[in-house]
Order: C-alpha cells, then structure tokens, then sequence
C-alpha cells in the first residue's frame, strides 16, 4: 500500500484551530508523518538498513603490555608485513620484539622482549632490540628489521628446523651518524622502514639522515634518493618515513616535505 507522506489535508485542519496550539501541533505532526515514511520505505525494501560494520579488533585490548596467545597485548605495534596466507609480522617498538598475528588472533613473539632492550644477535630466542620499526620478508623468507634505536639493520634468518638466527646485516650497534662504505662499518640515523627487491637487496629510508638507501646481502650499500641534507627539491627528502618496493619504482613516504616520490628501480622489478 502507497504511503501519504504529504498530510497536507490535516494541516489544513490544525491551521484553523488557535494559532499557538496550531503551530506546536504542526511541528509534532511533521514529525510523526516522517517517521511513519521512514518505516514505510523500510518495510517495503525501498531503503535498505545499514550493515554492521564488519571491522573487529583481531589482537591487543587496548591496554598496554606483553603477552602471547590469544590474550595477548602490545605496546605501540607500528609496521607490518604479509607472513603467509593469514598472518602478519608487527614490530611492537617498546616492547623490543618481533611478533606474529595470525587472523585468528593468536599471537606469538618471534625474537626480542621488553626485558631484554639492547642488542645481542644469536638464536632468535636469545636476541635483544631496541626499538625495532621496520620489518619486511624476503622471497626467501628472511626477515629484515629496522631498528630504529640501535641504528641497525637486522635479519632473522630461517634455520630450516622452525627456527631463526638473528644477525646485524648493517650499522654498527648504538651509534648514530652518516657513514658510507661496507655495511658493517656504516652509519645510520634512525632506520625506519625496509623494504626487500625482486632481486634480493633491502631498501632502508634513513629517517634522520634524509636519504634512502639499498643494502645487498654481500654488505654492499648504494644511496638511491636523497642527499644527506633535509630539504624540499626534487632530489632532497625530508625525514623519509617509508619505503615500498612497487613494480619497477621505489616509492617513497617523505613525511615532513608532505609528499610521495618515486625513484626508478635498476634490474629487476621491485617487490610485488
């Protein structure tokens, strides 16, 4: 049955009684007259109820710590990466540890602990961070992490048995500064985010140094954007914040230049 939203006739009706009476009875109704619309159209399929939402917190309660498990609890979770069909990796940077969370909710620590700030490669059990912000996974499976605090770039390396290792790939542990030159004798400021190639190499956006570079496995270190110097040209960065191997560019989160650049990768196409 068609519904008359209009009430017209009744209107006219309440206008010829005491004007105040009048006009409060015409708000009501007006009222009244929509929302018998409203329920109308609801029942008639005409306008559809909005769906619940379907996003739902999968890990953490909001409260701030360390635990595992189903329970579990972070302390300022930041970057992720993909860790199989229904997993991510997190760094979870104050409490110094690498964590998977699976879509069920389930998470496990797979190297580092609040109690153990500093850094200690070794078995990944008996590794220390500090700070960690960055992580990406190789075609390989090799872990990349960069440690924001320790100024490092580190690897967690399957052992084959469920296992992993953990070594400094880059920097030298707690110093902060800009050296080039092998990998085990540069300098970084603040690593923040790392992302692997196609081909194998590790891209680094060197947060306090303004600049993006790339690492081999070898200990090889090439610069690939910026200059070393904040600023705002086409080839200055300004606190890059991070980095996305994506087809055949490197691109580029410049946080406080407010902008996105890209940077043409050599060889092989980036990481998708």
């Amino acid at each position: 049955m068609k519904h008359d939203c209009s009430a017209t006739r009744t209107e006219l009706q309440i206008k010829k009684v005491c004007p105040r009476v009048a006009a409060a009875s015409l708000g009501l109704l007006r009222v009244l007259t929509a929302l018998a619309c409203i329920c109308a159209l609801l029942s008639s399929g005409t306008v559809q109820a909005a769906e619940e939402t379907s996003m739902r917190v999968v890990a953490g309660d909001g409260t701030a710590g360390f635990e595992d498990g189903f329970a579990a609890r972070f302390r300022k979770p930041i970057r992720l990466a993909p860790w199989g069909e229904d997993a991510i990796l997190v760094a979870d940077i104050y409490n110094h540890a690498i964590r998977v969370v699976t879509l069920e909710g389930e998470v496990t620590t797979l190297a580092g602990s609040p109690d153990w700030k500093g850094h200690q490669d070794g078995l990944a059990s008996e590794a220390k961070f500090a700070s960690p912000h960055g992580v990406a996974v190789s075609p390989t499976g090799v872990i990349a992490v960069g440690e924001a605090e320790n100024h490092t770039i580190r690897l967690l390396t399957p052992d084959g048995e469920g296992g992993s290792s953990v070594s400094t790939l880059a920097d030298v542990p707690g110093e902060s500064g800009m050296r080039d030159g092998a990998a085990t004798e540069a300098l970084f400021a603040s690593p923040h985010s790392v992302a692997w190639t196609k081909d194998g190499a590790l891209l680094v956006a060197d947060m306090r140094d303004h600049r993006v570079l790339s690492v081999d496995l070898e200990g090889s270190i090439q610069i690939v954007g910026g200059t070393g110097s904040a600023g705002s040209t086409p080839e200055e960065l300004n606190r890059p914040a991070a980095v996305l191997a994506h087809g055949p560019n490197l691109w580029i989160a410049d946080l406080d230049n407010h902008r996105i650049t890209v940077v043409p990768l050599t060889g092989p196409e980036g990481s998708d």
